[in-house]
């Protein structure tokens, strides 16, 4: 079995402590000897769990692709990645756009390399009673958090299932089974994901590819 085939068997683990509900990575398992030197993509990688998991890849030798809307905080931490001797690349976009996160993708396999792991995390929240909600407001965190991710999983495919290899792991949540006042919008995103997750799952299964996905929340998880 070759090394590919042996890292997309492999189980894929992150230990998470949860805080308000949130996943919190505090470690990440992923065998780093077979991950050196390969590429991952990480969204919503300017803030919270998504700068941890791009600083803990980029620690094991893996090449990170950076995309979240903040471009000065994505530059400071390309800069750290950097400086700590690791490799990354940048991107700006609004994962709500799909041609957006596409095209952030071939610039990031153009410039790393071809994309192996795909980790999306980008999210937005409104903390607010339903009846006090505006339909825009649901909008946006349904764009971002749900189809954010729909978006970062759609181009991961494009680009892994040519080679027929790869992982996509969903930053998923407590809230993702079950909900919680003023938390409507995001709760409901949340559910989303995990509803396409398995979705998507029983799509993989079957072709006996080596595509493999995930969701992370809280504990250990295995992809």
């Amino acid at each position: 079995m070759c090394g590919e085939e042996r890292l997309c068997r492999k189980r894929v683990e992150l230990r998470a402590e949860l805080s308000i509900g949130e996943p919190v990575i505090t470690e990440i398992f992923l065998a780093p000897h077979e991950l050196r030197n390969r590429i991952a993509v990480v969204t919503g990688a300017s803030a919270g769990v998504g700068r941890v998991v791009a600083l803990k890849l980029s620690r094991a030798g893996v090449k990170v692709g950076l995309i979240a809307r903040e471009a000065d905080a994505l530059d400071a931490l390309r800069t750290e990645i950097v400086s700590c001797g690791g490799q990354a690349f940048a991107v700006s976009v609004d994962v709500a756009d799909p041609e957006a996160v596409f095209a952030a993708a071939q610039r990031i396999e153009n410039e790393l390399g071809p994309i192996s792991l795909w980790i999306n995390d980008a999210m937005v929240t409104v903390f607010s009673p339903v009846a006090e909600m505006q339909p825009e407001e649901f909008r946006r965190v349904t764009e971002v958090t749900y189809l954010g991710c729909v978006h970062g999983t759609m181009a991961a495919l494009r680009h892994m299932r040519p080679r027929d290899f790869g992982t996509i792991i969903q930053i998923g949540s407590a809230l993702a089974y079950r909900g919680i006042p003023l938390q409507s919008a995001y709760c409901g995103a949340k559910h989303a994901i995990r509803g396409f997750t398995d979705s998507l799952r029983t799509e993989l299964v079957p072709s006996e590819n080596f595509i493999r996905t995930g969701f992370a929340c809280g504990g250990r998880i295995v992809a």
